[in-house]
């Protein structure tokens, strides 16, 4: 007698289809990963994919905050100052644009910039700059089918910049969005619309803003900012993964 394995679920093959759409971005990145390292040059092409890696962080930064920039621009708004750290090149961009002041507490941060009161200018504001995550899975894809290390390397912080910003700018996506369906009291909850969660956690726990951690509601904001912060994150990475082709696969 033959023992058959029972036949999948219709909800085991939804929970498969479904996972393997969410980790498909990490499964692309690995396959062209693993390809590239194969093989007897693979420390020389895991060298060059982590110059790459840095060289694509060194120009990614900037790129990053500028388009924060334009994405406030071309909504209507207004941008005063945007800081950026020297080492990205802070001093050379303060001396050719009058809202940039090189330094700050991060990397690069736009700071005063007026939307004119419009929520949907700040999203454009903050989400501008994951556009750029489209065209870096494509060089991923690419470089990893050319077998080429350093734009390979150079591609990681465009395409998987959403991840980085899970507690950053998809945080304040998240909020904002939560925002407009719970505004709590007196519109107490603007407040927690933030764009840096460690910081918004502490400034809260020293009672330094309008609202505290103990206050009703507070926790639950949050955390359910980070939620949905987190889905337009993963959301952003599947449709930029989905819509770029493996351009220069070879077959066999």
């Amino acid at each position: 007698m033959v023992l058959r394995s029972p036949e999948p679920t219709r909800y085991q093959d939804l929970h498969s289809k479904l996972m393997s759409l969410l980790l498909k971005p990490f499964y692309t990145f690995s396959l062209h990963f693993g390809e590239l390292l194969a093989g007897p040059s693979g420390i020389r092409r895991l060298i060059l994919i982590l110059v790459g890696l840095l060289l694509g962080w060194w120009i990614y930064v900037p790129l990053h905050e500028f388009l924060h920039v334009a994405g406030c621009l071309l909504g209507g708004g207004q941008v005063a100052t945007l800081h950026l750290d020297p080492l990205y090149g802070g001093h050379i961009f303060a001396s050719l644009f009058s809202f940039v002041s090189a330094g700050g507490d991060y990397a690069g941060r736009l700071t005063n910039f007026d939307t004119g009161g419009s929520d949907w200018v700040y999203a454009l504001t903050v989400y501008a700059p994951f556009f750029l995550t489209l065209p870096g899975f494509q060089l991923l894809k690419w470089s990893g089918n050319a077998s080429r290390s350093l734009p390979f390397g150079l591609a990681i912080p465009f395409a998987f910049a959403p991840v980085l910003s899970l507690t950053g700018d998809f945080l304040d996506l998240g909020s904002l969005t939560l925002f407009q369906a719970w505004q709590g009291a007196d519109s107490v909850h603007r407040s927690l619309v933030s764009d840096d969660l460690f910081r918004l956690i502490g400034e809260l726990g020293e009672n330094a803003s309008t609202v505290s951690l103990d206050q009703p509601g507070v926790v639950i904001f949050i955390t359910l900012s980070v939620i949905l912060g987190t889905i337009m994150a993963w959301l952003t990475l599947i449709v930029s993964e989905t819509l770029t082709t493996d351009w220069g696969r070879r077959n066999g």
